[in-house]
Parts: structure tokens; C-alpha cells; sequence
């Protein structure tokens, strides 16, 4: 047993300083084993009632496109790959969601926020799951300078805004192809949920 530990380290020792990518965890949309689910992210809305408006908090990041085959800046959420030790795609996108924005939102805050209703939108293009969540006041509170210019864990660039969301509609941005595919998706999510603002308010006014 001592022995097989033994070999087992030597081989994660030996994977860590070659730096081989090991197969990523896949997960499926539903029990009966549906579309495959190889990333996960997050998008945070914000609805000001007085203006109407909708923002987004996305990221801002420096992408090499392998279609194309040039590097370009583009907005997109936050998330990435599953690892082999993630238990379920949720526990990615909470570990991601960590990660990217340094600590400053963290798995217990993540968690709470999961706890109540939020969009979950599957985009075939790299098997990707999106939650799309309503930001709290403690979201809203944080300053996009706070996050900083770089992610530690990647030593990654990228900095933080809240983008319009009708840019989705009408264009003038550059959003990540997984954000563009299912845009409607997501505007058909956030409508909803400002409907449903609009009329608790109006039967609370009422």
C-alpha cells in the first residue's frame, strides 16, 4: 500500500513539472445523462428600477483566438474548466468564481446567492453551463477596482466592469462566442426577473 502511495505521488510530482494537462471532469445537464458539461460560469445583473437599466459584471480579458489566429480583447463571465476533483458543475463555477475575482466573493457568499432563484443556461459551444444570478447589495457594493488588474491564481490580466446589457441586442461590444450564442437566452432570463420586480412593487404599492 506504502509502495502505491508512493508511485501515485511520484506520478502527480512527475504530471505537476511536465505540466500535462490531465482529461477534464464532464458532467451531463441531467440524471438520465443529457449534453455533456465540460465549463461552467457566472453573469451578475444589476436592474436600476429608476433608469430602467440593466448591467452586466463581466470580465474584460486579452483572448487568443484559434479561429481567427489573432489575440483580442473581448468581455466575458466568469468561470472555466472542470478539474478532476469538482464534484458537480455547480462546485466549478463557485471555485472559478473564487479564483477570478481574487477572493472577494467568496464560496460561502457564493453559495447564499445559490440558494435562491437564478438562470442556468446551457450553451452547446464548449459544453458550457451558465448561471445567470441577480447581484445582492453586497455584489453591487464592491468597487470593479477592488478586483484588481490581474487574477492570482493564473497571474492572468483582466479587469472588471459592469457592461450594458443591451449590448447584447444591439451590438457595439465584444463578448466571448459562449456569451454571443446564447444571448437571447440570457436577455429572456433577466427580462423575466425584472418583470417579476416590477410587479411585487407594483402589488406592494397597490
Amino acid at each position: 500500500m506504502d509502495n502505491l502511495q508512493f508511485q501515485n505521488n511520484d506520478i502527480n510530482e512527475l504530471i505537476s513539472k511536465l505540466d500535462i494537462k490531465q482529461p477534464r471532469k464532464i458532467f451531463y445537464t441531467d440524471d438520465n445523462l443529457g449534453s455533456k458539461i465540460s465549463a461552467g460560469g457566472i453573469i451578475f445583473f444589476r436592474y436600476d428600477i429608476k433608469t430602467d437599466k440593466v448591467k452586466l459584471l463581466l470580465q474584460f480579458v486579452n483572448r487568443y483566438d484559434k479561429y481567427s489566429k489573432k489575440s483580442k480583447n473581448q468581455f466575458e463571465d466568469i468561470g472555466g474548466r472542470t478539474e478532476q476533483e469538482d464534484d458537480c458543475i455547480q462546485t466549478t463555477i463557485i471555485r472559478e468564481l473564487v479564483e477570478e475575482t481574487n477572493g472577494l466573493i467568496s464560496k460561502d457568499k457564493a453559495l447564499s446567492l445559490l440558494e435562491n432563484d437564478y438562470g442556468k443556461i446551457y450553451c452547446h459551444h464548449g459544453m458550457y453551463m451558465m448561471y445567470v444570478v441577480q447581484a445582492d447589495s453586497d455584489i453591487i457594493r464592491i468597487s470593479t477596482k477592488d478586483y484588481g488588474d490581474k487574477e492570482f491564481h493564473t497571474d492572468k490580466n483582466r479587469s472588471f466592469s459592469w457592461v450594458d446589457a443591451e449590448h447584447l441586442n444591439i451590438g457595439g461590444k465584444a463578448f466571448n462566442q459562449r456569451i454571443w450564442f446564447i444571448r437571447k437566452e440570457i436577455m429572456d432570463y433577466i427580462n423575466m426577473k425584472i418583470n417579476q420586480i416590477k410587479i411585487s412593487r407594483k402589488n406592494k404599492s397597490g
